[in-house]
């Protein structure tokens, strides 16, 4: 609904009164609409009943049209401040599902490493992302693995719920991740926290030009009831940018073993193709991050991992076909999903 200036002013009014409250600046956004909606309605209703004649259009002094101007713009400004600058980071879904942004899931940026063996500083590394138009994230920072992402999408899940930094307890985190509510879980997630804030990273893709994210966890704070207050770096939002996510339903990854590193890998770069091709099986160790001492003992590990995806029913079938002609590299990852529920029909 259209506003007049004065009911425009009386909206920033209401609005500055509720921060003086202590209300959340998008509820009082919210109110503040709200109320200046309800007002232009009433009168509305009264000019249907009674209409005054109104001036021409150019009836308006210079000093008129410059204070108009202004409360124009300092209008725009407060609603920017309150909703623009306030969105979540990731797109709007159900809580049933995780959002996937495709270049972290496409390369080896989260690794499959034996969970056993003890973690490297990266000084420099080139991910290449897997995609008709490619691309590359370098990064500088702790070896990141799989517990890691779960970590920092989880992260940015409770930052949903408020907008800018994201606020959690470690029970909170330790159920939503569906880890052990132990001392060894809790030190395993404060060691991932750290990590994510020590992860420098930049992202050269067409849609995104390049991107740089000098870190994935900007700021984080324990609070006196021990709960994390974490901020993230913007440009994190530009990550979904383009519809370039898929929304994934939780009960996969919750479904499959411990320390299912490599499966947990596979699910989320599936997740991104509806309808997957066939690729390389050396394509595929190269792109998560393994480093196998032997082909055959990733292949193993790879064959397991497709039949738990199967198991948990991600995928319908998956094979591995035979060298060609004895030629190494020449070995073909064939896997069939279900049809992808589209976002819009998980809505319904």
């Amino acid at each position: 609904m259209k506003l007049t200036s004065a009911e425009k002013a009386e909206r920033r009014t209401h609005f500055r009164q509720q921060l003086e409250q202590g209300v959340e600046p998008r509820e009082a956004a919210r109110t503040a609409t709200e109320r200046a909606n309800n007002a232009a309605t009433a009168s509305m209703l009264m000019g249907a009943l009674e209409k005054l004649p109104q001036p021409p259009d150019w009836y308006e002094s210079p000093e008129e049209r410059a204070v108009r101007t202004e409360m124009t713009n300092a209008d725009k400004g407060m609603s920017a401040t309150a909703t623009g600058a306030r969105e979540p980071l990731t797109p709007d879904h159900r809580e049933t599902t995780v959002v996937v942004p495709h270049e972290f899931v496409r390369c080896g940026l989260f690794g499959v490493a034996d969970p056993k063996s003890s973690r490297q500083h990266v000084p420099h590394a080139v991910f290449e992302v897997y995609g008709t138009n490619g691309g590359t994230i370098t990064y500088c920072g702790p070896e990141l693995r799989q517990d890691d992402r779960q970590v920092f999408f989880e992260a940015l899940n409770f930052e949903r719920s408020t907008p800018g930094s994201a606020t959690a307890t470690p029970n909170q985190f330790l159920v939503k991740l569906g880890w052990s509510r132990n001392t060894e879980s809790r030190k395993k997630l404060h060691a991932c926290i750290g990590r994510l804030q020590d992860a420098q990273l930049t992202i050269e893709v067409r849609r995104l030009g390049r991107l740089v994210i000098p870190s994935l966890l900007t700021h984080v704070d324990v609070l006196d009831d021990g709960s994390y207050r974490m901020k993230f770096h913007d440009s994190v939002r530009r990550l979904y940018d383009d519809n370039c996510y898929t929304c994934l339903r939780r009960e996969y990854e919750q479904k499959l073993e411990r320390r299912s590193d490599l499966a947990r890998w596979l699910l989320l770069f599936y997740s991104t193709h509806q309808t997957p091709r066939p690729i390389p099986l050396a394509t595929l160790i190269e792109l998560c991050n393994d480093a196998p001492e032997k082909k055959y003992a990733f292949k193993d590990k790879l064959t397991a991992a497709l039949g738990q995806l199967v198991r948990v029913k991600f995928l319908l079938g998956w094979n591995i076909t035979r060298k060609v002609d004895g030629k190494s590299g020449t070995e073909m990852v064939e896997v069939k999903r279900p049809r992808m529920v589209r976002f819009e029909d998980q809505k319904q």
